[in-house]
């Protein structure tokens, strides 16, 4: 990946969480390659094992920095609006340097129901109203 970065390929990083756990057997667990193991994190409670992941490890330091940065921006974006405002996609600016990487985070878009709509209404309607918005009402 890192050479193909070097030669000007391009490469699209889909983010998710800035540190994931992911559950296997113990036995999976057991079957990492040793010098795979060196690197990660693997924990146990005796009937599970838990591989510990730390986002974008595999970057040089500088560019892993810009990608935590992207995911903890985007971390702010998704707790300051309302589900419906935002895009499936969050998508990195492009940046100077490294312009062939960059980073994107997928969102699961979800229906919209009543305990979404409301917070909505009340992000759009906050400037023009006294207080917040209290009853929500359809129409059938």
């Amino acid at each position: 990946m890192l050479d193909h970065l070097a030669d000007g390929g391009n490469v699209l990083v889909m983010l998710s969480e800035e540190n994931s756990t992911v559950p296997m057997y113990v036995e999976e667990a057991a079957a990492i390659p040793a010098e795979l193991a060196d690197r990660i994190e693997v924990t146990t409670d005796g009937a599970l094992a838990y591989l510990h992941l730390t986002a974008l490890d595999w970057l040089p330091d500088h560019l892993r920095q810009r990608g935590l940065r992207f995911l903890r921006e985007t971390v702010r974006v998704l707790a300051s609006l309302p589900d419906a405002f935002l895009p499936p996609l969050l998508l990195e600016e492009p940046s100077s340097e490294a312009s062939n990487l960059r980073f994107a985070r997928l969102r699961t878009v979800r229906t919209l129901t009543e305990d979404r709509i409301l917070p909505l209404s009340d992000y759009l309607f906050a400037p023009a109203a006294s207080g917040p918005h209290t009853e929500w009402e359809t129409s059938s």
